[in-house]
């Protein structure tokens, strides 16, 4: 779930990016970027705020610099700076 339906405010389309996202992260690392015990754990993690919009992603050395910049745009907390699909 992206951080608007988390946080159960107004939302687009631009949800499923973020979802987008996830899956290509998991396709490519075998792991979610958001680990947790329970899906309350795994939610906070995914709306707490960094100091930064962007996620601190562990990204293993099987991403390229390509994928690592288009996985951190599309999962960015910030829904108006997100890679939008247009």
């Amino acid at each position: 779930m992206s951080p608007e339906v988390v946080n159960r405010i107004n939302y687009d389309e631009n949800v499923d990016v973020w979802s987008l996202g996830i899956l290509l992260y998991e396709l490519l690392n075998g792991s979610t970027p958001f680990v947790g015990k329970t899906n309350e754990e795994i939610m906070i993690r995914i709306k707490s705020k960094p100091l930064s919009n962007y996620l601190k992603l562990a990204f293993t050395a099987i991403f390229t610099p390509e994928q690592k910049k288009l996985i951190s745009g599309i999962l960015n907390r910030s829904n108006d700076r997100r890679f939008k699909m247009e």
